[in-house]
């Protein structure tokens, strides 16, 4: 873990142009070296400073998160910890909609790229949630290192803070941790692969603002989404509203960790910090594009008509008009989802219902991929909607967790919601 030798390391200390960066530096390292290593660092505070995200948002008092508490720890798909379903507080999990192989017990795309993982906490809750960028072993190692560095620094520093500004301020540092991760042991930058990330906090407000008694702040590169569930009204809402940066290519996650650019740098074009006031009871939910993806109106067979837009292809419509468009339909059924039943909305439960959903939605695609191996997927969203993809949701309860007091019904074994293992 290179946040242990970020710590532990009693090497020379680092430019000052890196906060929270001492130790970071590995003995026997040249120079042109170490300036590598912290290339991408630096890079990442220098573009929070330039974007001033530490002043997107009322410097709010938060209470501090007591980390040295045990808590739960929930993480996957590799190394794989998940509760109970009856586990009240949080649920995740990760699965391929990719078709099977024939010649191999193996799903197209494999391995799995995403990754995730979520620490419960007695006051708040970690959590994080990482999309390896393309297939392989690189991606899938990238996303998740990333994950991991994340949510250990965040473990560490967050009962430093007091405020939301500070808490901005660990977050990107632990985003400059994790992108150093992805390469820090390679001989050549470019060997690491890369990896969308969100990630961060939810903790209790020291001070209510209105009715709202806890807040959930994160950071975001690339196109890993975010939604609140309002347990009063029984609605979603993307926290993320207008992350991806275009309107209708999924190929472009916006942003990503690792070597992207020229000089071996991050990619950060849609990098920003998030934050919404919310309630004990409420759930928070973090996804990769592979569920967001098949919420999207375009995917599921729509045109801009459909949804009162003028026009009738996605290419024709601004990205003013149809990112809220698009936000609208995809906060509408999600909630439609979630709600269906008329039952009251637990994380595993949650988790999957969506995941039932991505796997519905993308049959037709799979069953004819399966059953014409050699032959191209027709570009047809009406005929084959949804996409395809390694598709990953965690979902959190806003509030404290006690041990022993999160038991949920059992009705999430319901097949018709997840008839899969």
């Amino acid at each position: 873990n290179i946040v242990n030798q970020l710590t532990k390391s009693k090497a020379s200390s680092p430019p000052a142009s890196v906060p929270g960066g001492e130790g970071v530096l590995q003995k026997g390292k040249s120079d042109a070296k170490l300036a590598l290593i912290y290339k991408g660092s630096s890079t990442i505070h220098t573009e929070a400073e330039k974007l001033a995200l530490a002043d997107k948002y009322p410097d709010r008092k938060v209470v501090r998160m007591r980390t040295d508490k045990p808590c739960v720890v929930i993480t996957g798909p590799y190394n794989k910890i998940t509760p109970d379903p009856s586990f009240g507080h949080a649920y995740g999990t990760t699965i391929s909609t990719y078709p099977k192989l024939k010649a191999k017990q193996l799903r197209e795309g494999d391995p799995i790229c995403d990754s995730y993982r979520v620490h419960c906490h007695p006051n708040g809750t970690l959590m994080c949630v990482a999309d390896g960028c393309g297939w392989g072993e690189r991606p899938k190692e990238a996303g998740n290192r990333i994950k991991d560095n994340f949510i250990t620094f965040m473990t560490r520093n967050a009962p430093k803070v007091k405020t939301t500004r500070e808490l901005t301020e660990q977050l990107v540092t632990a985003l400059a941790i994790a992108d150093y991760s992805t390469f820090y042991d390679k001989e050549d930058c470019w060997m690491a692969g890369t990896a969308t990330v969100v990630g961060g906090c939810v903790m209790e407000l020291a001070e209510p603002v209105g009715d709202k008694t806890w807040i959930v702040h994160f950071v975001s590169i690339g196109d890993c989404k975010a939604f609140l569930f309002d347990a009063k009204t029984q609605k979603v809402s993307d926290i993320t509203n207008g992350n991806r940066c275009n309107l209708t290519d999924p190929r472009d996650p916006g942003g990503r960790l690792g070597p992207y650019t020229r000089d071996g740098g991050p990619d950060l074009r849609n990098f920003d910090v998030y934050s919404q006031l919310c309630n004990p009871g409420d759930i928070v939910l973090m996804c990769s594009d592979g569920v967001h993806d098949n919420l999207d109106p375009q995917h599921l067979g729509k045109v801009p008509v459909d949804l009162g837009m003028d026009g009738s292809s996605w290419d024709d419509v601004e990205e003013d008009i149809g990112t809220p468009a698009k936000t609208k339909f995809m906060d509408e059924l999600l909630t439609q989802i979630l709600t269906e039943d008329g039952q009251p909305p637990v994380p595993s439960y949650i988790v999957k219902k969506i995941i039932r959903h991505c796997r519905m939605t993308t049959g037709a695609s799979r069953e004819w991929m399966e059953q014409n191996p050699h032959g191209k997927l027709a570009h047809d969203y009406k005929l084959f909607p949804g996409k395809l993809d390694h598709t990953t949701i965690v979902a959190v309860t806003v509030g404290p967790y006690v041990e022993g007091e999160d038991a949920v019904p059992m009705r999430s074994v319901n097949p018709q919601v997840w008839p899969f293992g």
